[in-house]
């Protein structure tokens, strides 16, 4: 419904409620004069008991002179005449009141009658009053007598008006009660009429509004449908995404992986220019492909920050190292200074700062032609900020580049004049924004562009890079390759070659856990997308085999490079992921890494078993203050009986939650493995996995039972530990629950050494904590 009908609507609602408020005003004037005539109607009721009271005046008149004519005797003695006249007086006086007077005035008669009735009584009180001044005697019983008979027609005209005027206004009072009777029926039959119009206008509304509510229902229920084809669209454009991720790098890994091999080899001067040139082509492509997986992942809210301590001077030196051959070669002089007053590292996500820097430093060479490019690295104008400033001698902006920089598609020099996606600057700025600041430029037409990345200022400590173990293998590595791609194969065992290493090279899943399981490898490189079994389960089957042959590391090897693709790898039981593609150098450090790793976890610098992490300080472990408030309301003694069972009863809870999660794992690499070919006892595998629910419900009311029991003990860090398994009992993998699993019982000593620390817990003596 648009506005001018609403509005339209609204008139005619107020119409119909002002018409409502005459008709109710109106029946409250009809309401306020009926009772004001019921009231004069009670007025007429009291003249009406006085007019009927007349008779009985007459009656007592009647008597009075019958004992007045009495001859003298017993009969006619002075007390009974007395008592007689002061009946007869009492009537009389009913003429005295409002009402007498009020109907003596409607006629002259009457009034004569009653003045006639006055002066009787005036001159009988003074001897039959109720304080007689005299005695009646024969000659005043006789005067008073004569007077007496002269009564006899104004009492009987008394008593004849007043039945005939009571008579008649009680047919008036019986008229106006009809007459008000009929008013309140139409008054009522009005209301009805009334309040069924209203009803009507109501009911109308209500089906208005009901019509509007089912309309605004269905536009919800098609926004609803609307909103869900859009996240299935996004899903579609996500797998679209990885699916194109995985197709471009795939073959990609293997171009550039033969290029730099090719690179090695003796060339002829002419066959290195052609190297360089399809070396900066697959590079172009690579920026393309990484600038539309970073619009993708920004446009849908998924890109993710890791915020770290980065080396400054290290990763501006990085960058400097990158561009400086593309300067020289276009002879433009490089300039990189950085402000001695910035600390040596910031916390910031040193990846995403590097991608931005190397895109405001390549367009800048780019787009001059002569002169020099600068990077200025210094303190911001506003406090607690940096500023990185890109300044070119180049081509220049005007006004209106400048107002659609930003924008998809636009490139700084104009279309298409060196190439590009026309992304960079969008996604550069999206970056920026992301990390807590902001992208400017300052541009005009021939005299350079400046571009300021304006951060926040973060100092933190400067990270102590590992010293590099030179005693540990680099080569003669047994390593096996699982690879679909015939490329990429030859590829990767031309690099493990070089390093040095013995390859083995599988086309599948199925057939690298056959390999695993046949044969003792140092390393798996394992490559995700395979047919007739994936890299992520041919990791769950490997990692059920027996403890030798389940333990060796895996490094994923995958084109997708996306967040959730690497959690996926790392919840299957993978060690690291690689993304192709992949170079000489990374190889390299990824497999240095999974040896030190290996040796780290099974001996010590003595040899013997690896040394036990640092224990987290008390404060992570114990809220010592609600822990103390715990203490004293049930005394120290009390708490420490409970602190300890709770720790014992967990001590022995976690290795059996830990054996139901284990078996778990264990079965859904039974399956993956029995897909591969290998013996496994399957039918105890799917008894495991039809206990899983029931499992991972338990496992939750667990973890929830000890957490609440941890919180009102004050046992923080076994609370967190205990939520986070309440948090994934349901939905996360086995190795993802084994790892909190793990976690949570590694916390158990050092939370019993931080309550004896607290004085909360007895030591025992000769324990070792």
């Amino acid at each position: 419904m648009n506005a001018t009908a609403r509005t339209l609507q609204r008139a005619r609602l107020l119409r119909w409620l002002a018409v409502a408020l005459v008709l109710l005003a109106s029946v409250g004037a009809v309401q306020w004069l009926q009772i004001q005539r019921l009231h004069g109607a009670a007025d007429v009721k009291d003249d009406t008991v006085l007019l009927l009271g007349l008779p009985q005046l007459h009656a007592e008149y009647l008597e009075l002179r019958s004992q007045w004519r009495a001859p003298a005797g017993p009969s006619r003695e002075n007390d009974s005449l007395q008592q007689r006249y002061q009946r007869f007086v009492n009537r009389v006086e009913l003429l005295e009141g409002p009402q007498g007077q009020r109907l003596l005035s409607r006629s002259p008669g009457l009034e004569q009658a009653a003045r006639t009735l006055r002066d009787f009584v005036a001159r009988a009180d003074l001897y039959l009053g109720a304080h007689p001044r005299a005695r009646l005697s024969e000659e005043s019983h006789r005067a008073l007598q004569q007077e007496l008979e002269a009564l006899d027609e104004p009492v009987r005209a008394l008593a004849h008006d007043g039945a005939r005027e009571a008579a008649l206004q009680i047919t008036q009072r019986h008229a106006a009660i009809d007459e008000h009777a009929d008013v309140e029926t139409a008054l009522t039959l009005l209301l009805a009429l009334g309040g069924l119009g209203m009803g009507l206008l109501l009911l109308r509304q209500r089906q208005q509004l009901d019509q509007r509510s089912a309309g605004v229902e269905l536009l919800a229920q098609r926004l609803r449908e609307a909103r869900q084809e859009s996240e299935a669209a996004s899903q579609a454009k996500s797998a679209f995404l990885a699916n194109m991720s995985h197709e471009i790098r795939t073959p990609f890994q293997g171009l550039l992986g033969m290029l730099a091999l090719l690179r090695d080899t003796p060339l002829e001067p002419r066959q290195q220019e052609y190297l360089r040139t399809a070396n900066e082509a697959a590079d172009h492509l690579l920026s393309i492909l990484n600038d539309i997986l970073d619009m993708s992942k920004l446009e849908s809210g998924t890109l993710a920050l890791l915020s770290e301590s980065v080396p400054l001077r290290a990763l501006v030196a990085e960058v400097e190292q990158v561009m400086r051959p593309r300067a020289m070669a276009k002879g433009l002089a490089l300039r990189v200074h950085v402000a001695p007053e910035l600390p040596a590292a910031v916390e910031i996500d040193g990846t995403r700062l590097k991608q931005v820097l190397n895109k405001l430093m390549n367009n800048a060479i780019q787009f001059t032609d002569s002169g020099s490019v600068t990077l200025n690295v210094h303190l911001g104008n506003v406090s607690g900020t940096m500023e990185c400033a890109v300044t070119d001698t180049g081509i220049g902006m005007d006004e209106y580049t400048l107002s659609r920089l930003f924008q998809r598609f636009v490139q700084p020099g104009g279309p298409r004049r060196q190439g590009g996606t026309g992304l960079g600057l969008e996604i550069s700025r999206h970056l920026a924004r992301l990390m807590g600041g902001d992208l400017l430029v300052q541009s005009s037409p021939g005299a350079g562009s400046s571009f300021t990345l304006v951060l926040p200022l973060v100092e933190t400590q400067e990270p102590v890079e590992p010293e590099a173990d030179e005693r540990l293998p680099v080569a003669g590595l047994r390593v096996l390759v699982a690879e679909d791609h015939e490329i990429n194969r030859r590829y990767l065992g031309a690099l493990l070659d070089r390093l040095g290493h013995r390859a083995r090279i599988v086309r599948n899943g199925v057939d690298a856990v056959q390999a695993v399981a046949e044969q003792r490898f140092d390393l798996v490189l394992m490559d995700l997308h395979m047919p007739v079994l994936d890299g992520a389960g041919a990791t769950q089957a490997i990692r059920a085999l027996p403890a030798a042959a389940g333990q060796v590391p895996i490094v994923a090897l995958t084109a997708d490079a996306l967040p959730e693709t690497r959690q996926r790898c790392l919840s299957a039981g993978m060690n690291d992921v690689l993304t192709k593609p992949v170079t000489l150098q990374q190889l390299a450090q990824v497999m240095r890494n999974q040896v030190r790793a290996r040796n780290h976890a099974c001996t010590s610098p003595e040899g013997g078993a690896a040394p036990a992490p640092a224990a987290p300080p008390v404060a992570a472990l114990v809220d010592e203050a609600a822990a103390g408030a715990v203490a004293q309301v049930l005394t120290t003694p009390h708490y420490r009986s409970l602190a300890q069972r709770y720790l014992d009863d967990l001590a022995a809870q976690l290795p059996q939650l830990s054996a139901q999660v284990r078996s778990l794992q264990e079965a859904l690499g039974a399956e993956a493995a029995e897909a591969a070919g290998v013996q496994v006892d399957l039918a105890a595998a799917d008894e495991v996995r039809a206990q899983e629910p029931q499992m991972r419900s338990a496992l939750r009311a667990a973890a929830h039972a000890a957490k609440g029991a941890a919180l009102n003990l004050g046992l923080t860090g076994l609370a967190q530990a205990a939520m986070e398994v309440e948090k994934n009992a349901s939905t996360a993998e086995p190795a993802t629950l084994l790892e909190a699993l793990q976690h949570w019982d590694a916390l158990l000593p050092a939370t019993r050494e931080a309550l004896q620390q607290c004085g909360l817990l007895e030591v025992t003596p000769g324990a070792t904590v």
